[in-house]
């Protein structure tokens, strides 16, 4: 689009970056200043270093912070990011069942545990449990999801936790692909394209190959619906769970941000860098140019090298999708890192994506 773009990475002094031709410049700031005034002033000298005009955060903590501190950017800098309040109300999990269930989404049976003894609520047929945070800033030692057999193991898991405040989600683990559904809204309420996608291998967890989605009327509503309660701005992104069985679609969560599918619906057609732009009314000296490839599978290859070392090392476990044999995982692997496009790498950008590639070889060797 004719832009420059700078990072400011949270890295360690002494830190070396390769070189990316996407990037005009790179630039550390140390990990001890995020979250703090000081951070806020390196921030913004290196805003009016570099004359940047925009300043966006991939961190869900990243963003809140700069959010907050909205009023130090007047004038100076645009941030791509909603109003504080909205990320705050935003964040908890339980607030988020909540707009979905207004909106239309489709929620999976939901049990909120504060104690031991509310596990008793519980219906059996319900178990195994899938548990999340519903803040993790409130629960100690932090963790992202845990699958739960039974009660006793509920009881046995929470004397380890520290939940200072709210409660932990807990809903029926359900094995199935992930519909991930992207789309930007402006400041004035206009929804800026929804699409979705089908994660149809995951690998522990994360998203390991996507595919285009027909997007249900039904869903269009919902996201629409949800995203002006809301009051959301900027790119987002719904993390939907399909039965495959029964074609229903379950709400998980929602995230105000680019995520880890960003680089890979890009080349599906969805510029959600250029879509954060013009929701904030911004946009470069030309055009956004079309990216669509042929393939139809868009996979991270590095990730899918993980997956195969991984596999010959141990079975599936329950956050792998599918889940197969270690020979037929690893043979679909190397089909994908023969005929799947890979999200990163470019021809036009053969520094950046070799060494995002070769990341852990260089570090390794460095040490």
């Amino acid at each position: 689009m004719g832009l420059q773009v700078y990072l400011l990475s949270p890295e360690s002094p002494g830190s070396r970056w390769a070189a990316s031709s996407s990037l005009a410049g790179i630039q550390t700031i140390e990990p001890r200043l995020i979250g703090t005034e000081e951070g806020i002033d390196f921030i913004l000298s290196f805003i009016r270093r570099t004359g940047a005009e925009a300043l966006g955060a991939i961190s869900d903590s990243h963003c809140l912070w700069l959010a907050r501190n909205r009023s130090r950017f007047k004038d100076i800098c645009r941030l791509l990011l909603p109003p504080a309040q909205v990320l705050e109300s935003i964040f908890p999990k339980k607030n988020q069942l909540d707009y979905a269930r207004l909106s239309g989404f489709q929620v999976l049976p939901t049990y909120f545990l504060r104690g031991e003894s509310d596990i008793a609520e519980v219906n059996v047929e319900h178990f195994p449990l899938c548990l999340r945070p519903s803040d993790p800033r409130t629960v100690s030692p932090v963790f992202k999801v845990r699958v739960i057999e039974s009660g006793e193991q509920w009881r046995v898991f929470f004397k380890e936790l520290k939940l200072a405040a709210g409660e932990i989600i807990a809903q029926p683990f359900r094995e199935g692909p992930n519909v991930v559904l992207h789309a930007a809204r402006s400041e004035q309420g206009a929804l800026l394209g929804v699409k979705a996608f089908l994660a149809d291998k995951k690998f522990e967890g994360v998203t390991l190959r996507i595919r285009e989605f027909s997007v249900p009327e039904t869903l269009v509503q919902a996201v629409e619906r949800f995203s002006a309660a809301a009051r959301l701005s900027g790119p987002f992104h719904f993390d939907l769970l399909l039965d495959v069985k029964t074609g229903d679609i379950w709400f998980l969560e929602v995230n105000v941000r680019f995520g880890g599918t960003t680089d890979k619906v890009r080349l599906l057609g969805l510029d959600e860098a250029a879509n954060c732009l013009a929701a904030y009314g911004l946009k470069g000296p030309r055009p956004a140019r079309p990216c669509r490839v042929r393939q139809k599978a868009i996979v991270n290859k590095r990730a899918v090298l993980k997956q195969i070392v991984t596999a010959l090392r141990r079975r599936p476990d329950l956050w792998d999708y599918p889940r197969r044999s270690r020979l037929m995982t690893v043979i679909d692997a190397c089909r994908d890192l023969l005929c799947a496009k890979d999200s990163v790498f470019d021809w036009q950008d053969l520094k950046g994506g070799l060494a995002f590639h070769l990341q852990g070889l260089v570090s390794s060797r460095a040490r």
